[in-house]
C-alpha cells in the first residue's frame, strides 16, 4: 500500500494553521530545529519519527490519525496540546455535547448527574 507522504505533511500543517501556531512554536514545543518540521510539512520523509508522532500530538490527532491520512483517510481530533502543555478537548460541535453539558452551558439551572450502583457487601450480598 502506497504512503502519501507529502499528503500527511499538508494534512499536519493545516491543522497546525488552523489552530493558529507557526512552524517555529511548534519545533521549539517538539524539541527540533525548524528546518525538520518543514520536511515534515513538504513530506520529505520516508517513515514515521517520534517528531512526527509529537507533531500529531500537538494539533491534536490521535494515534490512528497518521496512519489514517497517509493512506487516503482523514485525521480524528482528540485533543490540541496548547503551549502551556494543559490538554484540551476539541468538540467538532455542540451537538456531540452530552445533554447535561448543553444545560449546563445555556446556564439553565443546575444540572444533576446522578448513577445508583450497588456495590458488593451493601446488602449482606458478596
Amino acid at each position: 500500500m502506497d504512503r502519501d507522504w507529502a499528503r500527511l505533511g499538508s494534512a499536519l500543517r493545516a491543522a497546525r494553521e488552523d489552530l493558529g501556531l507557526g512552524q517555529l512554536q511548534v519545533a521549539e514545543r517538539i524539541g527540533v530545529k525548524r528546518g525538520a518540521l518543514r520536511n515534515v510539512e513538504r513530506g520529505e520523509i520516508s517513515r514515521v519519527t517520534p517528531t512526527v508522532r509529537e507533531y500529531a500530538r500537538i494539533v491534536g490527532w490521535t494515534e490512528a490519525s497518521i496512519d489514517a491520512v497517509l493512506t487516503g483517510g482523514e485525521p480524528t481530533r482528540e485533543a490540541a496540546v496548547p503551549p502551556d502543555g494543559e490538554v484540551t478537548a476539541l468538540v467538532d460541535s455542540p451537538e456531540e455535547l452530552p445533554l447535561r453539558i448543553k444545560a449546563a452551558l445555556a446556564g439553565g439551572g443546575p444540572v444533576l448527574d446522578t448513577a445508583v450502583i450497588n456495590l458488593p457487601g451493601e446488602d449482606g450480598e458478596d
